[in-house]
């Protein structure tokens, strides 16, 4: 599968919600969203280029991928995976997925939410240093450096 296409973008988003669903992970649109930038961010972090075509923008709850967000909205989390959406997944990209789901899967949507926004974070650079507006898309550069000095080490 050539990544990322906005197509490869929601394959990518199922299979996720699909590998937490085997692995008894709760799954939620925000959690989904921040474990989805986590794994964005580390892939920017480790050289690899972007995971995904969309850019993460900063919205209320933290980093936001609206198109994929827009794609999921009516869709039961529940019942993802019955069509096997993480057979289609790149080895690099379904071993990234897992250590994310390793590390980061046990953490409820508001503890991954309210980490997004700590001091120094991307989201906090562009809604609090920068004083955009909601709704800003937050620079890889801006990630880049934070998962390289922040999360890098600990996936």
């Amino acid at each position: 599968m050539q990544y990322p296409t906005r197509e490869s973008d929601v394959i990518f988003a199922k299979a996720l919600i699909a590998m937490a669903k085997s692995k008894s992970i709760s799954m939620n649109m925000t959690k989904l969203q921040k474990l989805l930038y986590i794994a964005y961010g580390v892939m920017l972090a480790s050289g690899q280029g972007r995971l995904l075509k969309g850019r993460a923008h900063a919205w209320p709850y933290g980093p936001i991928f609206p198109r994929i967000r827009e794609e999921l909205l009516g869709v039961n989390f529940d019942r993802v995976g019955d069509n096997r959406e993480d057979s289609e997944l790149p080895s690099e990209v379904r071993s990234l997925f897992e250590a994310v789901l390793d590390k980061f899967g046990g953490f409820s949507a508001s503890s991954l939410s309210n980490w997004s926004h700590k001091e120094e974070s991307p989201w906090w650079r562009v809604i609090s240093l920068e004083q955009c507006a909601w709704n800003t898309v937050i620079p890889d550069e801006y990630i880049e450096m934070y998962f390289k000095e922040n999360i890098l080490k600990s996936v």
